[in-house]
Formats: C-alpha cells, structure tokens, sequence
C-alpha cells in the first residue's frame, strides 16, 4: 500500500545529456500524483512510472526543484483547489479538474475501447455496447475519465457502471468478467492487456474522440514566467520525442502512435 503524500525530492544536479542546458532554477514546484501503474507505482520499494520520468526530464530541462506528493484522486482535486498542490503531470484534460485549475495541454490522445472476449466475438464497437443494456461497464471513482458526459450518464442511468480506483483494478474485474468494456487511455491500456496477459480481448481505437493530455496548475501558485518556463520544457518534450520515448517504456509502438497526437 502506497504511503499518503509520499515525497519524492528531485534536487538540483550537474547533467549532461541531449536536453538543452539549464540556468540554475530556485523555484520549487509540489507535483500531486495518484498512485496509478504504469503513470506511478512502487516496485521493489522504488517509485517508478511515466509521472516521475517526466518529472525528471522537466528537472533536467529547467533546474528547478520538484517535489513529488503521493495521494489520492479526491485529496488531487481537493489540494489544486485549496492551492496547496502547484501542478499535475499526464492529467487528461476532465470537468472536474478543469474547475480547479488551468491546462497546459502537451498533446491530443484518442482514447482505447476495451471488449471482453464474448464482446469481440459479437463484433462489437463501443456503441453497440452503449445500447445492450446487459453490458457492464468498468470506470474511475471521482472522474468520468475518457467517457463523454452522454455515455457515463446513460450507463449511470441504467446501473451499469462500476467504479474502481485505478487502471490494475478495472483490468483485473475485465479479466474476471465482472465488467465486459472500459474506455480509458491507448498506452495504459495496452500495457495491462499485455501485463495481465488478456490477447483474447479487444482493443478498439476511437479515433472519434480526442482528449487533451498535460498538466494541470494553480493559478494563485504559479506565475506567467512559471508557466511559460513549464510549457516550453512539455512542449519540448513532445516535439524532440522524448516524451514517445517515456511511453514506449511501459506501451507498444503501435499504441503510442495513437496515444501521442500533435496539437492543432
């Protein structure tokens, strides 16, 4: 079980690498994560995840301190309103967030339909699914995620949602057949279907929806020149490839392609 507010310090060091050189930063900035595999998790009592390598990259890129704070979803939401979390990193672009923080968006990300076998037989597609009422779908507490508000309405409606707290446990219950979809993140999908060894499910692309992907921050902590310093090392990240290169740690080529989608 992962300790609440976990801290991890990133300090100022001495690096050499292709990232571009760095004046001394003295800025410190609190980064609130969720305890959520492969984004952030513990192996073998080490942090580990695509949250802290990214955290790591936006040390070398601006020498500024980061500190990581471990917690829950609610506590994330709570903490960005009350101003005492300076910014997320890989946060989707969600309602809820947006009402307590403002969105430096890196990239677009279509989003993965995941199908139970007998589903995939059927040849279904995520709307065929919608409409037999038999279906059960899997999702987050505390935010619709990657469901549009229409879709997590009607399932809410009709009682065919159930709710988990993170990616391992909705993929456990699909494994288990306790739901049969889950709409959520290509990368991470992908990366339990492989984990959890499930090549008898399917994984659908919907290239119909978009959603932003970034980082979140507290406009009473941040400043202009902070989020300017934040946008040009994300965006950086994105154009050199760097940020693929994080993805590919924990995700297929194939899934990347579709989870990495320029802006506009």
């Amino acid at each position: 079980m992962f300790k609440s507010c976990f801290v991890f310090l990133v300090g100022i060091l001495t690096y050499t690498s292709s990232s571009p050189a760095v004046v001394k930063c003295e800025r410190a900035f609190r980064v609130g994560v969720i305890q959520n595999e492969p984004l952030y998790f513990l192996e073998k009592s080490e942090a580990r995840g695509s949250m802290l390598d990214t955290v790591d990259e936006l040390r070398k890129r601006t020498g500024c301190i980061f500190e990581v704070l471990e917690m829950s979803r609610p506590t994330l939401v709570e903490r960005m309103k009350n101003s005492s979390v300076d910014i997320t990193v890989l946060s989707i672009k969600t309602p809820t967030m947006d009402s307590v923080g403002h969105f430096i968006q890196m990239f677009r990300s279509y989003r993965a339909v995941v199908l139970a076998p007998d589903l995939q037989k059927k040849k279904y597609d995520l709307e065929k699914a919608l409409a037999d009422k038999s279906v059960i779908f899997g999702a987050f507490i505390g935010t619709q995620g990657y469901f549009r508000d229409q879709e997590l309405n009607l399932l809410r409606e009709q009682g065919r949602v159930r709710q988990f707290p993170d990616y391992a446990t909705v993929f456990q219950a699909l494994k288990r057949g306790q739901v049969k979809v889950f709409v959520g993140s290509v990368s991470v999908s992908d990366y339990f279907l492989q984990k959890y060894r499930m090549q008898e499910f399917g994984l659908q692309i919907d290239r119909k929806v978009l959603t932003g992907v970034g980082s979140y921050y507290s406009k009473k902590r941040i400043s202009s020149a902070d989020v300017k310093l934040l946008e040009t090392a994300l965006e950086g990240m994105v154009r050199d490839g760097t940020f693929a290169k994080i993805y590919a740690k924990y995700s297929s080529a194939l899934a990347i392609q579709n989870a990495i989608v320029p802006n506009d």
